[in-house]
C-alpha cells in the first residue's frame, strides 16, 4: 500500500491527475491514521491505465512512428490502437449511460416520495380545517 503522494510519484503523474483517475475508475483509498493509502491491486490497475493512456497519446501525437524526414510511417499497430481506443471510449460511454440511468431512477423515486408527502400534507390540512365539535358534544354525541 502506498500513500497518494508516493503513488503519484511512482506513476510519474500529478496528484490531481491521480485523483481524477481514481474518481473516473472508482478506486477507493483506505484510511490509515491521517493518511490515505491505495492498495497494491489498485496501484497495478492505475499503472495499466497510465501506460495505456501514454501509448494512446504517443500514437495520436505520432511520436512512435516518425521517420527521419518527419513523415508519419504507417504501421500495423495503428488499427490495433484505434480499435483499443474505440473500445475504451465505448466502455466510457456505457459507464456514463449507466450512471445516467441510475440518476434517472433516483430522480423518479424522489419524485414519487415527494408526491406521497404532498398527498399526506393535503389530508392533514383538511383534518386541521374541519370545525371541532365542543368537548361535551364529542363525549355524548
Amino acid at each position: 500500500m502506498m500513500s497518494i503522494s508516493k503513488t503519484a510519484q511512482h506513476l510519474s503523474i500529478s496528484k490531481p491527475t491521480l485523483y481524477r483517475l481514481m474518481k473516473d475508475h472508482e478506486i477507493e483509498t483506505h484510511p490509515h491514521g491521517v493518511r490515505k493509502l491505495i492498495s497494491d491491486d489498485d496501484i497495478a490497475r492505475l499503472e495499466s491505465l497510465v501506460s495505456k493512456k501514454s501509448e494512446q497519446q504517443s500514437f495520436l501525437s505520432g511520436t512512435d512512428d516518425q521517420s527521419s524526414s518527419g513523415i508519419k510511417v504507417s504501421t500495423g499497430n495503428e488499427s490495433y490502437y484505434l480499435h483499443q481506443l474505440l473500445a475504451d471510449k465505448d466502455a466510457q460511454i456505457q459507464h456514463l449511460k449507466d450512471q445516467l440511468a441510475k440518476a434517472q431512477d433516483t430522480k423518479d423515486e424522489l419524485y414519487q416520495g415527494l408526491m406521497g408527502i404532498q398527498q399526506q400534507m393535503g389530508s392533514m390540512r383538511l383534518m386541521l380545517e374541519e370545525p371541532k365539535k365542543p368537548f361535551w358534544s364529542r363525549l355524548f354525541g
